[in-house]
């Protein structure tokens, strides 16, 4: 009897012993006490971020590459004053004539090639020829290209191993040597193109020497014109 009613003593008495640092320890002792009374070690869990939060961040984002774009990266306008950007700022810079060439070809390739060639030189498949790689572009000299841009091209033609029928138009009235010797330089020198810069002179010749021809140009014709004089 009297072991029964020790049993249930026992089972009433609190711990004497306490976890600590992953050891249990006598309650009774200090760093026992001290386990007892502040609680069970806390354990790490997982915690849901408030929505808020993260849409906060996003929009901290969004406002500080608005930032950036305006600026230019590292632009300061009250350094670089009056130039708005740092493309106005890399254009105001002087140029070779090269240098200066190509930037001219590029602005008139974008306002008169590109809706046909695309920004890439690749064309449109079926419909225009592409000038990345192009057997016409890349000739030893630009004789046959230059005839082409003034007086356009129609009927039949083999490019790259594909055949395109499509009318090109003439640009003679409307560009003048120098534009159509700037963009015929960017085309020869861009998309991993390797071939020789136009000089304004040359489209000056062959402008000259073709003055009086008012009809596009077919294959079967420029393939009788040297590439090169």
């Amino acid at each position: 009897m009297s072991k029964g009613r020790n049993k249930h003593r026992n089972e009433q008495r609190p711990s004497q012993a306490a976890p600590v640092g992953g050891r249990v320890v006598p309650a009774t002792s200090p760093a026992g006490f001290e386990a007892l009374r502040e609680g069970p070690e806390p354990v790490a869990g997982k915690v849901a971020v408030p929505v808020l939060l993260i849409a906060l961040l996003g929009l901290l984002i969004y406002v500080a590459d608005v930032h950036m774009n305006n600026r230019g990266g590292e632009f300061d306008p009250r350094v670089y004053y009056p130039f708005a950007n740092l493309t106005a700022v890399a254009d105001a810079h002087p140029r070779g004539a090269d240098e200066e060439l190509l930037r001219k070809g590029r602005t008139t390739y974008g306002n008169v090639c590109l809706p046909c060639h695309q920004a890439t030189g690749m064309g449109q498949a079926g419909t225009f020829p592409p000038l990345a790689g192009s057997e016409w572009v890349l000739g030893e000299g630009p004789e046959r290209i230059i005839r082409i841009v003034l007086n356009g091209v129609s009927g039949a033609i083999d490019v790259k191993g594909a055949q395109f029928n499509n009318a090109m138009p003439p640009w003679k009235d409307v560009l003048k040597d120098d534009e159509i010797a700037a963009v015929l330089s960017f085309v020869r020198t861009q998309w991993g193109n390797k071939g020789a810069t136009v000089k304004p002179e040359e489209v000056k010749a062959v402008r000259a020497k073709e003055g009086s021809r008012e009809t596009p140009w077919t294959a079967d014709e420029l393939k009788k014109v040297p590439e090169k004089l």
